[in-house]
């Protein structure tokens, strides 16, 4: 079934200025992804072709978003049989003037922008009757893992989505008065599909690769021998539509084994690593996987939470509250103007706990006054943390709050020791709000509109925090260098989560031989294990493992968003003056953001 559309997720073409009546339709014609993986490095370039079937010129403005956990390393534009225009990075009111000009002298011109962290505007102007735009840019992202396989998958938000009947106001397009009003812009759903898509990804592996599927379309698959690299490709006959997320799924004999890569940047003459570490399971003589640790509801009975969102929270934290393991230790702390919390401390599960905590939440309303999360979160936060018992937060609000950065950087200064989960619950919560705690906390983030949704969401984020976990991370290299995320921020890692790392050096030895040291604690036991990781055993050539660390280092600054850091984003980016130009100018982008919006 194809699925809900937002916003957030949308590609478009969109018309800000035609010199003459207009149809609104752009129509997209080619969306090609091509993507080879190296070992646990993907780097994905996906290219599509628009086509402007009116007789007039056009300026439009194409939005995509940024992932996560991806490196935007490229993005090149080619308009009609003009030459490409390829990106290069320019303080913005620069950028901005000579747009100007040249759309005023009647030339084409090209210029993206960041609109915000996670998603980038490309502006096309002047753009000629019949012609076409061809958009290609380039990710860097690493690839994740499910149990013992390796999982790669292109989000269906990099896909062509498109909405119908929206107008051109709602999507902040100023309609010009001189110009009769067009129709909606015909944003093709799924169903609907006129374009042509095309999959073709390349898997390079220093392991055997023992099996390769793609689970989400129909597809050819082709391993060659020895088995180092397998191909999965879309044939020249079928059709593929853009209704759900590109999923391919493969093992290799050693997938369990840790592995650090390192590259070589030939430009910067720097050198950059990653470990891809996969926990394996923390064995404490016993059969049973559950793990302890302490888990704390912050549920939202603020006036806004009245009707149905209150009914469906209290279902949500009932639910939680029966779904926990026997040997953790609970609370609930309801917020609103204040923060209540049901029991003075975490209290050790038992049958009378469990008892008076449903007593208690089965009486909840909305008739807390206002929406307080932060200071919900300090009383969460308050209590010293056990590395044997890891503690997950789940936040549940319809997320109204002025606040919303201060709640993000508290969650994301506390994430070495607390993972933070975020449930919106009912139409209309803050989805940047959510995503953004989620996101902070190393958790998970789910919306709750629909009460038939609430017991598979609350127990699928609930089970993955019952597996067993290594917890006050700590890395030792063999040089110095500089670390994303920094020790001080490691978070805890679950069996089945693969835990990567990036680090930059001036100078790197020989890796035959060289020893990375992991320090972590076992969450089954309480006891301090240290895991040695071999390195290499080849330094390769290239700037993938260098834009990820860039991306990573953008995240952490970001994250620990303080009144001082304007100055401690500069002093970082003058620290490094022969790192990536990528991070010094994303750092200069960040910079001046936070400088307009204080």
């Amino acid at each position: 079934m194809p699925r809900a559309v937002s916003a957030q997720d949308m590609y478009w073409l969109r018309v800000i200025l035609a010199a003459g009546p207009y149809s609104g339709r752009i129509p997209l014609t080619t969306v090609t992804f091509n993507s080879v993986i190296q070992d646990s490095v993907c780097r994905t370039e996906v290219t599509q072709v628009f086509c402007n079937v009116e007789r007039y010129p056009i300026e439009c403005e194409y939005v995509f978003p940024v992932l996560q956990d991806a490196a935007v390393v490229g993005l090149k534009v080619q308009t009609g049989n003009r030459a490409v225009w390829e990106a290069r990075v320019k303080d913005l009111e620069e950028a901005k003037e000579g747009y100007s000009d040249a759309i005023a002298s009647g030339d084409q011109a090209v210029m993206g922008r960041m609109e915000t962290e996670d998603r980038m505007v490309l502006h096309v102007g002047n753009m000629a009757p019949k012609s076409k735009v061809k958009v290609t840019f380039t990710l860097v992202h690493p690839v994740k893992c499910e149990g013992k396989n390796w999982s790669f998958v292109l989000p269906a938000a990099l896909l062509p989505l498109f909405n119908l009947g929206r107008s051109l106001s709602s999507l902040g397009i100023v309609e010009n008065e001189d110009v009769p009003t067009p129709t909606p812009l015909a944003f093709i759903h799924p169903v609907e599909c006129t374009y042509t898509m095309h999959f073709h990804l390349t898997i390079q592996s220093s392991s055997p690769i023992t099996h390769c599927e793609c689970l989400s379309h129909t597809v050819a698959v082709k391993s060659l021998a020895p088995h180092f690299q397998a191909t999965v490709y879309t044939r020249a006959d079928s059709v593929v539509l853009p209704n759900t997320d590109f999923r391919v799924r493969y093992k290799t004999r050693d997938a369990m084994v840790s592995q650090v890569n390192v590259q070589y940047n030939p430009v910067t003459s720097e050198y950059a690593a990653m470990l891809s570490f996969l926990p394996p399971l923390l064995d404490s003589g016993e059969d049973d996987l559950t793990n302890s640790g302490e888990f704390i509801v912050l549920l939202d009975r603020s006036e806004s939470m009245s009707g149905e969102k209150i009914n469906m929270a209290r279902q949500s934290t009932m639910l939680f509250i029966k779904s926990l393991p026997s040997t953790c230790k609970f609370n609930v702390i309801s917020f609103g103007d204040n923060a209540t919390p049901l029991f003075r401390s975490v209290r050790a599960y038992s049958a009378e706990s469990v008892k008076t905590a449903l007593q208690k939440v089965s009486m909840f309303d909305a008739d807390m006054g206002g929406t307080e999360i932060l200071k919900s979160l300090r009383v969460a936060l308050a209590e010293p943390s056990n590395p044997a018992l890891p503690r997950s937060i789940y936040l549940m609000t319809n997320g109204c709050v002025s606040n919303q950065q201060k709640v993000i950087r508290l969650v994301g200064r506390k994430a070495k020791h607390v993972r933070v989960h975020a449930f919106g619950i009912g139409e209309g919560a803050s989805t940047a709000l959510i995503t953004g705690v989620a996101k902070a906390g190393n958790g998970y983030a789910e919306f709750i509109s629909d009460p038939a949704d609430i017991e598979a969401k609350v127990i699928s984020s609930l089970q993955k925090d019952l597996l067993p976990a290594l917890t006050n991370n700590m890395l030792r290299w063999p040089c110095e260098g500089t670390q994303y995320p920094s020790n001080e921020c490691l978070s805890t890692c679950y069996f089945g989560e693969v835990f990567q790392v990036f680090a930059l050096f001036s100078t790197f030895p020989s890796p035959l031989g060289q020893l990375l040291t992991l320090s972590s604690c076992n969450s089954k036991t309480g006891q301090i294990i240290d895991f040695e990781v071999v390195i290499g055993p080849h330094i390769t050539e290239g700037n993938s493992i260098h834009l990820l660390w860039a991306k990573q280092a953008i995240q952490q600054l970001t994250s620990f968003a303080i009144p001082y850091y304007n100055t401690f984003a500069k002093e970082e980016a003058i620290a490094y003056p022969k790192s990536s130009e990528f991070l010094q100018c994303i750092l200069h982008f960040y910079v001046w953001s936070r400088e307009q919006s204080l």
